[in-house]
């Protein structure tokens, strides 16, 4: 089975290749001891859950049988980070990472893993600014399917 963090690392490489972000952290903002002076512009990536289900529809009441394929549900909490002055343009430039990301990650297969019409963003929530700073958290949701509750990945 493929890890969740495979997805989350694909995240911040698909980020960091549309050359729009100062910074990808594959962290909480919180964890972050101080953003380089250079961000203006960066994304936080960190998990939130991660639901298990199998083909009977139980959702996974029953993990011992064994029974056919695991689909596994996750949801990422994207925090997009605009730094500047002048407040019309640092709202405007956070909704233009977020489209920005939606456009790069929305309906594709991340890791070669995720299933496409499960992967996209769900919702987004304008934090209340402190200049010269804006941010907007993301909750991005993500589903892939792996061969049993038993084929758990446990290499490094």
């Amino acid at each position: 089975m493929y890890r969740d963090r495979d997805i989350r690392r694909a995240i911040a490489s698909i980020l960091e290749a549309t050359r729009e972000f100062d910074g990808v952290y594959l962290r909480s903002v919180s964890e972050i001891p101080s953003l380089r002076a250079g961000d203006i512009r960066a994304v936080s990536i960190e998990p939130d859950s991660v639901d298990f289900s199998d083909s009977l529809g139980d959702g996974g009441a029953n993990p011992g049988s064994d029974s056919g394929a695991l689909i596994v549900s996750g949801r990422l909490n994207l925090t997009f980070m605009v730094r500047d002055d002048e407040p019309v343009s640092r709202d405007e430039a956070a909704e233009q990472l977020v489209t920005i990301a939606s456009n790069a990650l929305n309906d594709q297969s991340l890791a070669s893993l995720t299933m496409p019409p499960f992967t996209r963003f769900l919702s987004l929530k304008w934090l209340t600014p402190e200049p010269p700073e804006r941010r907007i958290s993301a909750t991005f949701v993500y589903r892939y399917a792996v061969d049993s509750w038993t084929s758990f990945d446990t290499t490094e």
